[in-house]
């Protein structure tokens, strides 16, 4: 369960909304968002999985785009972005892994 939660989060942000833009403003925020939070709804209902709601998974999502945005220059956001949108397979780096799980850490209060 662990992994897929620290899995879906990032997923979510492969919406290509994000290449036109220069640098986060809010519609790539809401398009994050948005992609990230339907993800994780769509995640719950296909593993049957009772222990994710649709307050927690927006709250993890919130957590990631605060940290994400506030990291991660645009430029190496909008690449991943590309990149899971070509591979959803694809490994995340190191960093956004460790940021995802603290979100899901925290907002679990593990």
């Amino acid at each position: 369960m662990r992994k897929l939660l620290i899995s879906f989060v990032f997923l979510g942000s492969a919406c290509g909304a994000t290449t036109q833009a220069q640098e986060f403003n809010d519609f790539s925020e809401d398009s994050f968002l948005a992609a990230c939070t339907q993800t994780g709804e769509d995640i719950a209902l296909d593993q049957r999985a009772s222990d994710i709601d649709s307050d927690l998974v927006s709250d993890i999502c919130g957590c990631v785009w605060d940290t994400t945005s506030s990291e991660m220059p645009f430029s190496e956001f909008v690449a991943l972005d590309d990149l899971l949108t070509q591979d959803s397979n694809a490994d995340l780096p190191v960093g956004v892994q460790r940021s995802i799980a603290d979100c899901v850490s925290s907002e679990l209060d593990l």
